[in-house]
């Protein structure tokens, strides 16, 4: 049973400008959105893309080859960053020529959000903005300044814009929930999700185990809820090892708690944290485990969750992103389910 989303956001024979303001080389679920965007749209659509050198050079050749590119420079310090994008960044878009379109690929307008550049420099250009989530909206995923700069700020990013794309229905309720935008200004741009080329046959590990995919920055991913839930089950009763993948930034304290936790619970054996892998490696580990969890408390998408529909793997999962779309997938079962496999 293979899965199909219908996309609602399909331009063609458009001068676009996709902005990938946040996007560098750490593999994370803006990262292959972006890849995703930018591959669907360059087939169709003339392309420029704006951003780091990082982020530019791991797209393929064919597409560096037929796309233009706007590089961002390095700059280090926070509040010139800020500077230049608010003030000299729309300048320089405007010299590429009028676009029709200039899609933000994160919940981020700084450049455009005063009606002055939207007048003078692109004034009959429709302003797009990709929204993953609205995590912020409905649990406690940074800090509480940060949760709340962000409820004020993305509010008024999506109000400012033309069109709001996002990635799932269930992201789509959530912005006509809180009345952020009318549904005819909400569009559908999905993550493609493909099968590797080439299957890979040996294991990383000599052991059964079972696979959480999620990066290990946000306490909203649950590690902890699922650590506990691990711990309540007995060996014989639960013959797996858990092994946790994902990328973490190098201070990242949310880490920090889950390997205390681990050790609190004297689980250094049973649990397996794999940090900033390639894809090969996880493509391997997908292949070879007994099945996939997902407990997330929050999600736009929910990427792992189709990614393990993709590899012939059950998965178990909370509700969140786009699980109650592929509910009814055979490989695809509640989280509640698990504790009936003790």
């Amino acid at each position: 049973m293979e899965l199909t989303f219908k996309n609602t956001y399909t331009p063609k024979d458009k001068k676009i400008a996709i902005l990938c303001l946040k996007q560098g080389e750490k593999k994370d679920g803006i990262f292959f959105y972006a890849h995703d965007l930018i591959e669907i749209l360059s087939k169709d659509n003339n392309l420029t893309i704006v951003s780091n050198h990082l982020f530019f050079n791991t797209l393929s050749e064919s597409i560096k080859n037929s796309t233009e590119f706007l590089k961002l420079p390095h700059i280090s310090n926070r509040i010139t960053k800020w500077l230049f994008l608010i003030i000299f960044l729309p300048f320089i878009i405007s010299k590429k020529g009028q676009f029709d379109e200039i899609i933000f690929c994160t919940e981020d307008l700084p450049l455009l959000s005063t009606k002055f550049f939207r007048k003078v420099l692109f004034p009959k250009t429709k302003i797009n903005l990709v929204v993953h989530d609205l995590a912020e909206y409905f649990i406690s995923r940074y800090s509480p300044f940060k949760d709340l700069f962000r409820r004020i700020m993305v509010k008024r990013y999506i109000k400012f814009c033309d069109f709001v794309i996002t990635v799932s229905q269930k992201t789509k309720s959530d912005l006509i929930e809180l009345k952020f935008k009318n549904e005819n200004n909400i569009l559908l741009f999905y993550n493609q999700i493909k099968l590797p080329e080439v299957n890979l046959k040996e294991s990383l590990f000599d052991f059964p185990y079972v696979l959480y995919v999620a990066g290990f920055d946000f306490p909203s991913k649950n590690h902890i809820g699922l650590i506990n839930l691990f711990n309540s089950f007995g060996e014989k009763q639960f013959p797996y090892r858990l092994v946790l993948v994902g990328n973490a930034d190098i201070k990242s304290k949310n880490l920090d708690n889950i390997k205390n936790k681990i050790t609190e619970l004297g689980l250094g054996n049973d649990i397996k944290i794999l940090t900033n892998i390639s894809k090969d490696q996880l493509d391997c580990l997908y292949q070879h485990c007994e099945f996939t969890v997902f407990p997330s408390l929050y999600e736009g998408f929910g990427r792992p969750i189709v990614e393990s529909i993709h590899f012939g793997k059950k998965v178990y999962s909370s509700d969140v992103g786009v699980f109650k779309e592929v509910s009814s997938h055979p490989l695809v079962f509640p989280l509640d389910k698990l504790r009936g496999l003790k």
